[in-house]
């Protein structure tokens, strides 16, 4: 695959005073999610604490505390969260009137719910290391598919009819949904971090700094610091470091330039009305204005 280069731009936009703070979390980020109508954001931390944001008032509506939470996922109405013992609850958006709807140890599986992504009108997760399933909360159908080579997933998102998965060994797979077969597509160059869908491409952000495209194949180096999370956002790429900083792009990569920086590495991009949402691991959000 051909290595391509661009010259980065750096702009001055440093976020300045056009930003707002909200420290969410008193421990390390174990995750989070945002509701389909972009409204609402769940964060957990490492202390098995989980709240609910409304975003357009910047107030706690919900706080979720017990089992060691994992993963986080809205569907129109309700919030699912995974849990390290196998199980994921479903919740009102305001944290409320929990459930178990599913629970690995039933179906003889590993404990352990990762990836969790409710999309379709189903459930979609890896459970334990490197099984995904798909579940169908109506019927209580459960379909799996072992992803033996892979010893730990380092990624995974949901398409419309496929997922696709990278692993810790640099291998990235295809699952189609409807069967759930998979086959191994070809190993990257170093460790995926993050993975964001781009007008029918799957972008890819690399623990050496690079991104790569699914369907074009090409390295581009952005950092020297691990891309961890990817935003498309009013037609912009919106890529967040390891190290804290933040660098946008057009859609084809042509015209890349710093965004900002922050203290903390940047786990979570996304927008919402005229901000952008930063997300951070020490727990604090960022509300930035939209240039």
């Amino acid at each position: 695959m051909k290595k391509i280069f661009y010259m980065i731009i750096f702009s001055s936009l440093l976020f300045a005073n056009s930003s707002q703070h909200l420290e969410i979390t008193s421990g390390d980020m174990g995750g989070c999610a945002y509701s389909q109508n972009g409204d609402l954001l769940a964060v957990f931390d490492n202390q098995n604490l989980l709240k609910i944001i409304n975003l357009n008032t910047q107030d706690e509506v919900g706080i979720i505390k017990g089992k060691r939470l994992t993963s986080a996922s809205f569907d129109k109405d309700s919030l699912y969260v995974g849990t390290n013992d196998g199980e994921i609850l479903k919740f009102n958006q305001n944290g409320t009137h929990d459930k178990s709807v599913f629970d690995a140890s039933s179906f003889g599986l590993d404990t352990s719910i990762s990836y969790l992504k409710f999309k379709n009108n189903k459930l979609y997760a890896f459970v334990g290391k490197n099984t995904f399933i798909s579940y169908d909360v109506a019927t209580g159908k459960l379909h799996t598919i072992k992803l033996d080579k892979i010893y730990r997933v380092s990624s995974c998102i949901i398409l419309d009819d496929m997922a696709i998965v990278t692993g810790w060994d640099r291998s990235v797979y295809e699952i189609n949904l409807t069967n759930l077969q998979a086959k191994e597509l070809f190993r990257t160059k170093s460790v995926v971090l993050s993975s964001q869908e781009l007008l029918g491409d799957v972008v890819f952000g690399l623990a050496n700094g690079e991104i790569l495209t699914l369907k074009d194949g090409s390295y581009i180096k952005i950092s020297d610091f691990g891309v961890k999370s990817l935003a498309l956002i009013d037609d912009e790429i919106y890529m967040g470091l390891k190290n804290g900083e933040i660098y946008k792009s057009d859609l084809k990569f042509k015209d890349i330039k710093i965004y900002g920086a922050n203290p903390d590495t940047v786990v979570k991009i996304f927008g919402h009305n005229k901000s952008i949402v930063v997300v951070m691991l020490n727990g604090k959000v960022k509300f930035n204005n939209k240039s």
